[in-house]
């Protein structure tokens, strides 16, 4: 296949370019930009099913300011992430400049979905508490009972957080508490989950 059965292809899948273009102007500039427009339109597209499939698993509105795909090393970056909170003028349950997501193809050989390592920096997560007994954490879990005979097994090797901010907040009391330059480090280095957080400049409010 020529370079221009491969943009042709890239047509057929993209429905941004015309065999003509590709006939008329073969590597112009003007092919080039729409070559260039049909890439941001695939990530726009991508972006948007991202934010449609995890808003309906928590149930809560989700936002994604980019998505960057790096296909052959498994990486995805998400930039300007944001989870709603319970009402649209709510402050955000949690806010996030960067999250990277390193996922190796290899483990899905195996029926596994392995994240070897998650990285989220400049976060803020806000917690709040009413007195009739509602919160703002969102449900991470899917809805009813676990299937014993799913064939594939999703796991986490290693997950940090650094940069982050965390605040605790009960309006029945009322009392907060904030927990700043926060980290949190989740490993697996076997068979079991361990972790660490640590923080500077907390402060407690009654």
């Amino acid at each position: 296949m020529n370079q221009s059965d491969h943009i042709l292809e890239l047509a057929r899948h993209q429905r941004v370019l015309r065999a003509a273009d590709v006939r008329a102007h073969g590597w112009s500039p003007q092919l080039l930009i729409r070559l260039h427009q049909a890439g941001k339109l695939q990530r726009f597209a991508l972006r948007r099913q991202a934010e449609t499939a995890g808003s309906n698993f928590i149930k809560r509105p989700m936002h994604i300011g980019r998505l960057s795909v790096h296909l052959w090393r498994g990486v995805f970056v998400v930039e300007d992430f944001v989870i709603d909170g319970l009402t649209p003028t709510s402050r955000p349950f949690l806010t996030a400049k960067r999250i990277d997501v390193s996922m190796p193809w290899s483990s899905m050989f195996h029926r596994e979905v392995v994240f070897d390592a998650i990285e989220m920096t400049d976060w803020d997560m806000y917690v709040e508490l009413y007195p009739d007994g509602r919160h703002n954490f969102p449900k991470f879990t899917p809805d009813g009972p676990g299937n014993p005979n799913r064939k594939w097994r999703v796991t986490s090797a290693y997950i940090r957080a650094s940069g982050g901010e965390f605040e605790f907040e009960d309006h029945g009391v009322p009392w907060r508490t904030v927990a700043r330059n926060l980290e949190v480090i989740i490993s697996r280095p076997n068979l079991e989950y361990r972790g660490q957080a640590r923080f500077s400049n907390g402060t407690v409010e009654i």
